[in-house]
This record gives structure tokens, C-alpha cells and sequence, in this order.
């Protein structure tokens, strides 16, 4: 069980509808069993640009995390909050394993007819390509980030 991984570049139909490559489809987050069904996911606005795809558990647990910490009352969170509770919807794969992206998300994603679609070990990410290039170049570089988060 290694989590999500993979990239991979799919085509948006114009009804807004994306393909989750099969792969993504049949893997589980990191220390969840890949028997676990999954029927639903939840595709919110997420983090740097892109849309998060999470299936409900990992959702549950991502939000606990973010607001244990703080009061309901702290303003950071009121915010964080109203940024992402209408900005979170639950999609339902069809037969063909395509999810229908709400039209706001579209474009808060900048997407367009490709998207790049990859496993980010707990839950997948969407993003327009074009838009995932600069976040890459205008940070920091893979040995960088290493470097910073075990020391060298």
C-alpha cells in the first residue's frame, strides 16, 4: 500500500466531465486497504491551485487535522472554512469512472480541456498543466525541499 501515485494527462469533455485514470481509481491512500470501497469521493478546492480528490475517510480526517487546533472562533479558520465548505462537493464516478466537475471548480482550477491528474499519496490531485508548471519552477526544487524537511 503505497498511497496514490502516478501522473497522468486526461481530457475534460465539455460537460465538465474527467476521467479518473483506472490506476488512481483502484488505489487507496496511504494505510488504507485497497479492498475498501469506494463509491463517492469528495472533490474540494484545495491547496496552491488545484482541486483535491479525497475519498470521504481521508476528507473526515484532513479536516480534523486542519481545525484541531484552534478555537471555531479563531479568524483563520472562520476563513479557511468559508473558503472550503462551499468550494467541496461529493461526485460519484459513472460506469466509465468519470467524475463531473462542478463549473466554479473549473474555474478556480484554471482548467481547461487537459488536466493533469496524479496521485499525491493521500488523495489526488487535478490541475491545470500549465498552472502545476509554474507552482514547480516558482518553488522550491525537489533537493531543496528534501534538504528542508530531513536536514542536511
Amino acid at each position: 500500500m503505497i498511497g496514490y501515485t502516478g501522473k497522468y494527462l486526461v481530457t475534460m469533455d465539455d460537460n465538465g466531465r474527467l476521467a479518473i485514470p483506472a490506476k488512481l481509481r483502484k488505489a487507496r491512500p496511504l494505510g488504507v486497504s485497497p479492498k475498501k470501497q469506494v463509491k463517492d469521493y469528495v472533490l474540494s478546492k484545495w491547496l496552491d491551485g488545484c482541486l483535491g480528490l479525497f475519498i470521504p475517510d481521508e476528507w473526515t480526517r484532513k479536516l480534523e487535522e486542519m481545525f484541531a487546533e484552534k478555537s471555531s472562533m479563531d479568524r483563520s479558520q472562520r476563513v479557511l472554512s468559508r473558503h472550503l465548505s462551499p468550494n467541496t462537493y461529493t461526485v460519484t464516478p459513472d460506469s466509465q469512472g468519470r467524475i463531473t466537475i462542478p463549473r466554479d471548480l473549473i474555474g478556480e482550477a484554471k482548467l481547461q480541456k487537459d488536466a493533469l491528474v496524479f496521485g499525491a499519496t493521500q488523495h489526488i490531485e487535478i490541475w491545470n498543466p500549465d498552472e502545476f508548471k509554474k507552482f514547480l519552477s516558482s518553488n522550491m526544487s525537489f533537493e531543496e525541499s528534501a534538504d528542508q524537511l530531513f536536514g542536511s
